[in-house]
């Protein structure tokens, strides 16, 4: 349970390495606890789709569950250790989901008690190693480890350089790390097959390290949609009916509307991103997989599918075939095309929510799109910087290492993106429609081992995404480039992720 803060709280810089200072920060003193009674949830995690199907067009808030209580009792129930005020050292290129400066902010205050009720359990300060860029953590992380020196307890590296600690032989296998259970739900287990091949796991994501602000969702223009009759999308993302064939109906709908009645322009669909991003946003929306990896595997590619084929011709269709795609996707245009009511559907990242507090047409947000009704959840593509978690290959102090993994990602569980969530519902989303749309969009993010690893490893980018790209682009078969790479790619695997008979 989070203690009561007490007398004047202490504030640390200690400088130690080029990589930046160490920073610890806590809440003011008068920072109010919350608490209250609710269910707790399950432990595992659930592979379902959250029950909260409409048979009407009301759409009705879904109650939250107590999720800080829960934090706490899973944070309670950890194994206890005295750290003897010995402070514990995470290094990353941004502290914000560490120990992020004292804003005064609901979400930054709700971080900064989970560190003191991880402080007060363990009898230690969480501290931060801020380094300047992912180049500049990788070169003192080797300097340190060659020369025997300590660096830090914790590595938070941006996913897409994962593979490049790995490929240096920086990076100690978590599944020999003492104190942690993967299995645990504040864990994101599906995302640490993917940072997993031969024996070992490189690297760990859960509750510590997703925020939900920075998942990929889609924005719709409200008032266009009852302007021409179309049933309210909050129903069919609820009915499991949401896909991008119903996106493209949509808007195909709305441009005939428009053409027969003679206004112009047309709208369609803009997104922050450029157009390879859209791709890797809609493969990601499948549920697939470049590569099937995991612990006792060699990472073999496996995407080649009727679904893949699928998306292809459903991506083809909507970024070239139909022209409703706003090319013109520099993050401001797109935005302002938004803003402004010329298209009806735009991806971003939910913290651009606030950009359209004061837009005069009504709107509304998504999850991104299922491929088919067959598939059972919506997916939301997680961008390739965000933090994932690993420990430096000494092996020093692997004990607390543990302990403090453990720790961090249970008193963060769910919680912290709750309030997060509340601050969207109370200043900045419409309708209790688009509140609902929360829990569908955080449940499932996804990672992806080509993703991670692919900057270091010249085949698999080629082989894996960039080959699903150029398919899109070109409109053609994934084949024969498929099978080529393949065998290459596995050849690449086998000596990376060698496996010895013991």
């Amino acid at each position: 349970m989070i203690l009561k803060l007490f007398i004047l709280l202490l504030l640390i810089q200690l400088s130690i390495s080029s990589c930046g200072i160490i920073t610890i920060n806590y809440p003011n003193m008068n920072t109010d606890e919350t608490t209250g009674e609710g269910s707790y949830p399950d432990a595992g995690i659930n592979d379902t789709p959250p029950d909260t199907v409409s048979t009407s067009k009301e759409i009705t808030p879904v109650l939250p569950e107590d999720n800080q209580k829960a934090a706490s009792k899973y944070l309670d129930s950890l194994t206890s250790r005295d750290f003897e005020g010995v402070g514990m050292v995470i290094a990353s290129t941004d502290n914000t989901l560490f120990t992020p400066e004292n804003d005064g902010s609901a979400t930054v205050t709700a971080r900064l008690l989970r560190n003191r009720a991880v402080e007060e359990k363990y009898n230690t300060i969480i501290m931060s190693n801020l380094c300047a860029s992912a180049d500049v953590m990788l070169a003192e992380s080797k300097e340190a480890l060659n020369a025997g020196m300590y660096y830090a307890d914790l590595l938070a590296i941006p996913a897409r350089n994962l593979g490049v600690f790995k490929s240096q032989n920086l990076l100690y296998n978590l599944n020999s790390l003492p104190f942690t259970d993967y299995r645990s739900p504040y864990y994101n287990l599906d995302a640490m097959k993917q940072m997993s091949g031969g024996y070992s796991i490189y690297g760990a994501a859960g509750e510590l390290t997703e925020n939900i602000s920075d998942m990929y969702i889609i924005f719709f223009n409200k008032t266009i949609l009852d302007r021409h009759n179309i049933v309210n999308p909050y129903l069919s993302v609820e009915n499991g009916e949401w896909t991008w064939d119903k996106m493209r109906e949509m808007i195909l709908t709305v441009n005939d509307n428009i053409n027969s009645s003679g206004d112009l322009p047309l709208t369609g669909h803009a997104s922050q991103t450029d157009t390879d991003t859209y791709i890797d946003i809609m493969f990601a929306s499948t549920g697939q997989h470049y590569m099937e990896t995991g612990v006792g595997k060699i990472p073999i590619v496996s995407y080649n599918t009727t679904s893949t084929t699928k998306l292809i011709e459903t991506a083809r269709n909507l970024l070239y075939n139909d022209g409703t795609y706003f090319t013109d996707n520099d993050e401001n245009t797109a935005m302002t095309s938004f803003i402004n009511g010329e298209v009806l559907f735009y991806i971003d990242r939910l913290s651009a929510s606030s950009a359209f507090i004061n837009m005069q047409e009504s709107w509304g947000i998504l999850p991104i799109p299922k491929l088919n009704l067959s598939q059972g959840n919506y997916y939301t593509f997680y961008d390739t910087t965000v933090p994932v978690m690993a420990a430096l290959a000494s092996g020093v102090g692997v004990d607390k290492t543990g302990l403090l993994l453990q720790a961090m990602n249970a008193a963060s569980y769910k919680h912290i993106n709750d309030i997060y969530c509340t601050q969207l519902s109370n200043n900045v989303l419409r309708d209790n429609g688009s509140i609902n749309m929360l829990d569908y969009i955080r449940l499932y993010p996804r990672y992806d081992f080509a993703f991670m690893f692919g900057s270091e490893y010249a085949y698999l980018p080629d082989g894996t995404y960039m080959l699903l790209r150029r398919s899109v682009k070109r409109g053609t078969d994934l084949e024969p480039h498929y099978s080529d790479f393949s065998q290459l790619i596995y050849k690449q695997m086998s000596r990376a992720f060698e496996m010895p008979n013991y």
